[in-house]
């Protein structure tokens, strides 16, 4: 991707060697193209990172943010987090989070830094330095749909952008359907990267079966409408998810747990059914599971009156809709507007050529010192040193003692044989 992005001549025009073309920033995407940040060097102007979805532990570490393996806020261990984790998952759970901050600042970020010098030349700085000085770090992530975690000053978070403002218009025929769904209908869509025509044979017939038996219609985002399905289910290549979402008879939607479905579910106060497969979706679910406003389903554990089950209860339970009206008043109740509050820090930044009183200035330190480590076994070292010469002084008293007490017990028992040898030899 960052060979496809550099290399590409709309782009390639501006950064080339010979162009004097300036911008008062950079906006690049965080997730995966640490060699695209050499844009902000090459202009010399403020970068701006911008993620997609939450951040992931080597940026947290490159930025100086708290690294929380077992924190259910860390979603690339997806469902090995928690708030209450046993100690040896929060070891394995340790070692997995590091290893995979090591592998990714020795392997990827070094194969990074060649794409970077491959078009800018090697008189560049490196990705990582030119990433500790990022400006500010932009993220789509609702706050309340996440969990709450330090962050450090430079980070915003963003939400809603892609929600309309007025529902997208419906097709007539998938119109009459739902308005025809005087019971209620339930909402089936596995995203865009995920879909339902790639799913086994197998798992499709218990999705099928599944709704064959349900009370309400089902509109299915399916990409085969050859597939064989229930009379009370219509089958669409493509939907326009918020006009269904907006529409009155709506009772669930199952989803997998993507983020911007997330927020237009809150947006729009539907319940949900989760069935997460990739990335933060697990998080995601899980994190919309503890605010009382969906279910949970393992697609490989999944079975016919589970998945049923599931469909039945957040439809029927008015507490799953209660619960998620409480939750969109919640994220609707700010003083600002999340794209105006946006707007207003990349202006900032740009007015001011950056922000580094808002950088963590602690990632200029050595690792070790950063978390204090080189104290940490400093102090464990003495301790057990002070504690073996605790030991060791205790033990040599001991010792003493026991020699002084032993030589006094045979002193008394040489007397005591004395005095009845003498006794006896009077007595003769």
């Amino acid at each position: 991707m960052a060979e496809d992005v550099l290399s590409h001549p709309d782009l390639a025009k501006y950064h080339a060697n010979g162009t004097d073309v300036q911008f008062d920033a950079v906006i690049a995407e965080m997730i995966m193209t640490p060699a695209i940040y050499m844009l902000a060097h090459r202009f010399n102007a403020p970068l701006i990172g911008i993620m997609s979805m939450d951040l992931q532990n080597c940026h947290r570490f490159t930025l100086g943010s708290p690294v929380l393996p077992s924190h259910p806020s860390n979603w690339e261990l997806e469902s090995s987090t928690g708030l209450y984790v046993p100690f040896w998952s929060r070891l394995v759970n340790f070692v997995n989070t590091w290893w995979s901050i090591y592998s990714w600042f020795n392997n990827f970020a070094s194969k990074q830094q060649q794409i970077a010098e491959k078009y800018f030349g090697n008189d560049i700085p490196h990705v990582i330095d030119v990433a500790k000085n990022m400006s500010l770090v932009l993220i789509n992530q609702e706050p309340l749909l996440a969990y709450a975690r330090p962050e450090i000053p430079n980070v915003v978070h963003f939400s809603g952008l892609h929600i309309a403002k007025t529902p997208p218009s419906l097709s007539k025929n998938l119109q009459a359907f739902l308005d025809d769904a005087t019971n209620g209908f339930v909402y089936v869509s596995l995203g865009s990267n995920t879909k339902s025509k790639l799913l086994p044979q197998e798992t499709l017939q218990i999705f099928a079966d599944a709704f064959a038996s349900l009370p309400y219609k089902v509109l299915w985002k399916f990409e085969n409408d050859s597939f064989s399905v229930p009379p009370n289910v219509f089958i669409s290549k493509w939907t326009p998810q918020q006009g269904v979402l907006a529409h009155p008879n709506i009772k669930l939607f199952i989803y997998q747990g993507g983020l911007q479905s997330t927020e237009e579910a809150v947006h729009y106060a539907v319940p949900l059914v989760g069935i997460p497969f990739v990335f933060d979706q697990v998080y995601q679910v899980m994190k919309m599971v503890s605010l009382g406003v969906a279910r949970y389903l393992d697609i490989v554990q999944l079975t016919t009156s589970e998945l049923r089950d599931a469909i039945l209860e957040v439809a029927d339970d008015k507490g799953y809709k209660d619960r998620m009206l409480a939750l969109r008043a919640l994220t609707k109740d700010k003083p600002y507007d999340s794209l105006e509050n946006v707007i207003w820090w990349i202006e900032f930044i740009m007015r001011h050529n950056g922000a580094p009183h808002l950088r963590f200035n602690g990632v200029d330190t050595a690792w070790y010192q950063q978390f204090d480590l080189d104290v940490i076994v400093f102090l464990a070292i003495t301790s057990f040193l002070v504690l073996c010469a605790i030991l060791g002084a205790v033990g040599w008293v001991s010792t003493q003692l026991y020699i002084y007490f032993d030589l006094s017990n045979r002193c008394i028992l040489r007397r005591y044989i004395r005095r009845i040898m003498n006794e006896k030899t009077k007595s003769a």
